[in-house]
C-alpha cells in the first residue's frame, strides 16, 4: 500500500509538471538534432521553473518524470549498443579504418568520441587476433592490419602453398594491400608454423619464392 502511495504521488507531479517538460524536448539540440535531457533540465532551470524533487532539475530525473508520462524522446547522445553496432558494421566493410575514419562514416543525428570509437575497434581487433591461433606465435601486432593478417592465416591454413598473388586476389577488395607487404606477411607465416619439411624446402624457390628470400 505504501509503495502504491508514492507512485501515485510520483505520477501526479509528473502530470503536474508536464507542460513544462513538454515544451523543454521541444527545444533544439545541438546541430538542430533532438535535445539531451541534460540539455533540456538546463532549460528548465534557465527559466527558473522549480524541480518537484529538488532546487533544480536534473537530467536523469527528467528522463524518468518523461518516461513516466510515456514521452517517446531519443537520446542526446549515441548509447552504448548502437556505437557498438555501428562501428562492427563499418569494421567489417573496411577492417583497415581507422578511428578518424569511422567517425566521418558515422552518420546520424549526434556526434560521437573518437574514444568510444577506438575502444570498440580495439576490442574487435584483439577478437580476430584471439581466433587465429597463428596469431600469437608470429607476434603480430594488434593494429588495423589485424583483421587482413588473420585473413591471408585462413586462407594459407588450407593452401600452404599459394604464391603472394593468389593470396592477393583472395583477399579480395576488402582488404586493399600491396603484393610487398603480402610477401612478408607469408613469410611470417611459413615461419611461425615451423612445419617446412625437406621436401618443401626443395620446392620453395616455386612454392615459397617470399619465404625463402626473407630472413
Amino acid at each position: 500500500m505504501g509503495r502504491a502511495v508514492l507512485v501515485r504521488e510520483a505520477n501526479e507531479r509528473a502530470h503536474a509538471h508536464r507542460p513544462h517538460l513538454e515544451w523543454a524536448l521541444r527545444q533544439p539540440g545541438l546541430r538542430a538534432g533532438p535535445i539531451s535531457f541534460r540539455a533540456a533540465a538546463q532549460a528548465l532551470n534557465a527559466r527558473g521553473i522549480e524541480s518537484p524533487t529538488g532546487p533544480r532539475w536534473r537530467g536523469q530525473a527528467l528522463q524518468r518524470m518523461a518516461r513516466r508520462l510515456g514521452l517517446d524522446h531519443p537520446l542526446g547522445y549515441f548509447s552504448e549498443i548502437e556505437v557498438n553496432a555501428r562501428v562492427q558494421a563499418l569494421w567489417r566493410a573496411g577492417p583497415q579504418y581507422t578511428p578518424v575514419q569511422v567517425v566521418a562514416h558515422f552518420n546520424g543525428p549526434h556526434r560521437v568520441c573518437v574514444k568510444r570509437v577506438e575502444r570498440v575497434l580495439r576490442r574487435l581487433r584483439q577478437t580476430a587476433a584471439e581466433r587465429c591461433a597463428l596469431y600469437a606465435r608470429a607476434r603480430w601486432p594488434v593494429d588495423r592490419w589485424t583483421a587482413t593478417r588473420s585473413r591471408i592465416a585462413q586462407i594459407l591454413d588450407p593452401h600452404p602453398h599459394y604464391s603472394g598473388r593468389q593470396v592477393l586476389t583472395a583477399l579480395g577488395t576488402r582488404h586493399p594491400v600491396r603484393l610487398k607487404w603480402v610477401w612478408e606477411i607469408m613469410s611470417q607465416y611459413h615461419a611461425a608454423r615451423r612445419a617446412v619439411t625437406p621436401a618443401m624446402r626443395r620446392r620453395g624457390r616455386r612454392f615459397y619464392p617470399c619465404w625463402r628470400a626473407r630472413r
